[in-house]
Order: C-alpha cells, then sequence, then structure tokens
C-alpha cells in the first residue's frame, strides 16, 4: 500500500473494510473453501482412484493440521492470495518425507527473495526474522508469479482503492456535517456581534447533525434563509460509488450478480454468468492450488502416481429440469448408467442399474442387434447374473488389497529407516520380509475369495442341479 492521489492511505487492512473489496475476496475464498479437494492415484489400466491411504489426503480433506478443518484452512489461504497476491503454509515433515501438517503464515510478515539461484524465505516473528527452507513453505501466489512471489493487487490498484477510500470518507463526513435547512441566513439590518453569536450557535446546535435532519426552523427579525446545499444526487454520490463498484469487480474478475450488483441482472443472464464465473474467475484458482500441490506436497517420485484435484461439479449443476434432460440424454447414449446418475443425485443404487444402454443404429457394422421381442436364454441370463455378482464384489476386492498394499508400504518404509545400515543389511531384512509375507496376503485374501466362490459356484450350480457345497479343496 501506501499514499493515493486521493491523499488517503491504502493498506490492505483499508481495502478489505470496502465493501465491494470484502465481498469479492469472500466470495473467492468461500467458494474454493467449499469444494472438496481429494488427492487421486493413477490406475495402471487406467482411470484413478481416491488415495486414502496416502496421509496427503487426510490433510487436504479433512484437517491440515490439529486447530483448523480443510475449509478454515483453503478459505484462510485463498483469501491471504486474493488481497495480499500471495498465501503462504509451513509444511510439517516426517521422517518419511511425508507431509503431516501445514500451518498458515501471514503474507505480511513473510520476506522472499531470489538469493544465489535458490527461493529464500524469511518470517518476522516478532523479535527477529526466522529463515525458512523453501521446502517447507508452501506457496500459493497470484497473478504476475515471476518465480518469486505474485503481485500485490492491492499495491498494483491503489489510486483506484484511494478514490473509494475517499469517497467513503467524504460521503461520511458530508453527512455528519449536513444540515437541512442549510445555507445562508440572511438579516435585513445589521447585527451585533452577540447577535450574531447567539443566532450562529443556536441554529447550529438546532440543524448541524444527521440526527437534527428536517427539524422545524424558527426566523426572528426578518431573518431570511437562502438554500446552498448541494443535493447527494447533484453531488452524484451514487453514479460514483456504482462506478467504483464495477472498477473492484473488474480488479478480481468478479460476476457483477456474485457481489450483489443486481441492476442489469435478468434470470438467463445470471445463469450463464455463474457459468462464466466457474470457468474464468475459481477455474485459474484451482489450478494454482492443484499444481502448487503437486510441486511442493508431493515428492518427486510420486508425481506420475498421485495428483490433487478440486471437484466443481456442484458449481456446474443446472436447474432439476436441465439436469434431468441432461441425464435422458447421458443414457440413452450410454455415457452414463443408473446407478451412476443416482450418485450424482445423492442417492443410492438400485438392483440392475449398472447397465449401459447402447442404441440400436450404434451397432458396429456386420453385427445385428439382438431383436427386442427375443427373450434371452437360461443361460445368457445365469452369465448376466453372475457378472453382476462379480461386479459386487470388486470393492471388497479392491479394500483388501488397498490394506495389503498399505501395509507393507508402512512396514518397508520403517524396516528402511530402522535396517538402512548398509545395502546388504537391508537386502537380508527384505529377504527375511517376503520370506513370511505371503502368508501375510493369504490369510488376508481369503475370507474374500471363499465367499466369492460360494457366490459364484452356487449360481453356477442351479443351471446343472449340482452340489452348491465347496470342499476344502474348491
Amino acid at each position: 500500500g501506501g499514499t493515493a492521489y486521493a491523499g488517503v492511505q491504502v493498506t490492505e487492512g483499508k481495502a478489505l473494510g470496502i465493501t465491494a473489496v470484502y465481498a469479492c475476496v469472500r466470495v473467492l475464498s468461500e467458494t474454493v473453501a467449499s469444494l472438496p479437494l481429494i488427492l487421486y492415484k493413477r490406475l495402471s489400466e487406467g482411470g484413478k482412484t481416491r488415495a486414502v491411504e496416502h496421509p496427503l489426503f487426510h490433510l487436504l480433506h479433512v484437517q491440515p493440521n490439529k486447530e483448523m478443518s480443510a475449509f478454515q484452512f483453503k478459505e484462510l489461504l485463498e483469501s491471504h492470495a486474493a488481497i495480499y497476491g500471495n498465501g503462504y503454509a509451513q509444511i510439517v515433515w516426517n521422517n518419511s518425507a511425508e507431509p503431516t501438517a501445514l500451518w498458515p503464515l501471514l503474507p505480511d510478515k513473510m520476506d522472499v527473495a531470489r538469493v544465489n539461484g535458490e527461493i529464500v524465505y524469511q518470517y518476522d516473528t516478532g523479535p527477529k526474522k526466522v529463515p525458512i527452507p523453501a521446502y517447507q513453505v508452501f506457496h500459493l501466489p497470484g497473478l504476475g508469479y515471476d518465480g518469486v512471489k505474485g503481485y500485490n493487487p492491492v499495491s498494483l490498484q491503489m489510486q483506484m482503492l484511494g478514490n473509494t477510500i475517499a469517497t467513503e470518507e467524504f460521503t461520511g463526513r458530508y453527512w455528519s456535517n449536513d444540515s437541512t435547512p442549510g445555507g445562508v441566513l440572511e438579516h435585513p439590518g445589521r447585527m451585533s456581534d452577540d447577535a450574531h453569536l447567539r443566532l450562529k450557535g443556536g441554529w447550529e446546535k438546532a440543524h448541524q447533525d444527521i440526527t437534527q435532519k428536517h427539524k422545524v426552523a424558527i426566523l426572528e427579525e426578518g431573518v431570511k434563509y437562502h438554500q446552498i446545499s448541494i443535493p447527494p444526487n447533484e453531488a452524484q454520490f451514487i453514479e460514483t460509488r456504482k462506478y467504483q463498484l464495477q472498477d473492484i469487480a473488474r480488479m478480481f474478475r468478479m460476476q457483477p450478480h456474485m457481489i450483489q450488483d443486481l441492476e442489469r441482472a435478468t434470470f438467463s443472464h445470471i445463469e450463464h454468468q455463474s457459468l462464466e464465473f466457474v470457468r474464468d474467475t475459481i477455474r485459474p484458482w484451482l489450478v494454482r492450488w492443484e499444481q502448487t500441490i503437486l510441486t511442493k506436497l508431493l515428492n518427486p517420485w510420486e508425481r506420475k502416481e498421485y495428483y490433487a484435484e478440486f471437484l466443481v461439479d456442484a458449481l456446474l449443476r443446472g436447474d432439476y429440469e436441465t439436469r434431468m434432460r441432461g441425464y435422458r440424454l447421458a443414457l440413452e447414449t450410454g455415457i452414463y448408467n443408473v446407478n451412476e446418475v443416482r450418485e450424482f443425485e445423492n442417492r443410492n443404487p438400485r438392483d440392475g442399474g449398472e447397465d449401459y444402454y447402447r442404441p440400436l443404429n450404434w451397432a458396429k457394422e456386420g453385427s445385428e442387434p439382438e431383436p427386442k421381442e427375443q427373450a434371452r436364454s437360461i443361460e445368457t441370463r445365469s452369465a448376466g447374473e453372475r457378472y453382476r455378482m462379480t461386479q459386487s464384489y470388486r470393492g471388497l476386492f479392491r479394500d483388501v488389497f488397498q490394506r495389503i498394499v498399505s501395509r507393507e508400504v508402512a512396514e518397508v518404509r520403517h524396516g528402511l529407516h530402522k535396517e538402512m545400515r548398509d545395502m546388504l543389511t537391508f537386502k537380508a531384512w527384505l529377504e527375511e520380509y517376503y520370506s513370511t509375507f505371503g502368508a501375510v496376503v493369504r490369510k488376508q485374501v481369503k475370507p474374500v475369495y471363499r465367499s466369492f466362490a460360494e457366490v459364484i459356484k452356487g449360481s453356477a450350480a442351479q443351471d446343472i442341479s449340482a452340489a452348491t457345497e465347496l470342499t476344502a479343496k474348491d
């Protein structure tokens, strides 16, 4: 900040005192904070799954430190980045190179510079400035990041914000000194000094305050009143404030209706502006978050496998009728199945909802679609039932293997930390560990495999009237 041409001091705190600035910062920070931030793991066969076993998942989605929720942390850092141009947090790492906590830092107390090609952070704790290594700082820069830090929007827009602050101060002083009636008092003759002071003091006492507005004025001895005050509409206070509101909205790339400027809004106009808000205003901030997480919170060997992503589906949802038309089109073209649509609408899945529809005219060349009136054979129906049973067990198999892998990773990391005196010692420890690990795997997966085998064999046995009991050999 600094002193604007309007003669007022402009700081980040004074800028937040402007209602439009506060509204823009609040919309940005609360919107980003309310979106779920999920850590994903890429699957080898394609697709992704939530990386709930990774410690960073809990920090981003639930609680970044013991005192704050994920919402509070994201809201605070986004507000810092929006008004100061930069948001900072200290990263706490454990001995296994895993982040265990994120603690926010005040941006006005942080000095950032490039020294000998390296970024250096210094945090002002009061008595002294404490250096913080770059790998321990989560730095969320705003617009204009030059490799060191983002631009401070208050400094860049100091003159415009100074005019707004000066207008607010002038308006307040105008109303505090307003008198209605107000203007010039004309006496037909010459008044003595005592009479002049008495008339002036009595008039100001009766009318010079906003609480004295519109009181009756009593004039004596032929005194006449001539109004010379400027009405607020002639002083263009309202027009000036509207223009300043638009300027501040442009500063934050904020759609007017998001900060309650509905003068020119229509229903269809607002709906399209809401989509623009997600695409043009919020999306750049989300990308900044996601890429900063990738480079600052994930180790280099993890970046090909893990990534963070905000879920913005809720912001893009249209009205109920529009959503239903979209779902119908997606169902008819086979993009979604029924259970996926029900999940979008926060409803439980239903039996048979996993099937995808395929239009008959989309069949591949040379293949004839089965006529609708032709009933499927018993064998086909049984195969379909077994397929649905198989699909229902996918989650169980995934969970048991995730537990096995999580246990394996944790124990190997512990062994690496404990037994890494030299490579021969660690290799011997690995051989001993994996000599018994197979029994652990069999113990974990055996109940799920046996349950799955019982269901499949029971279904198949009904077709050939065979026994459904499993033997030890089975």
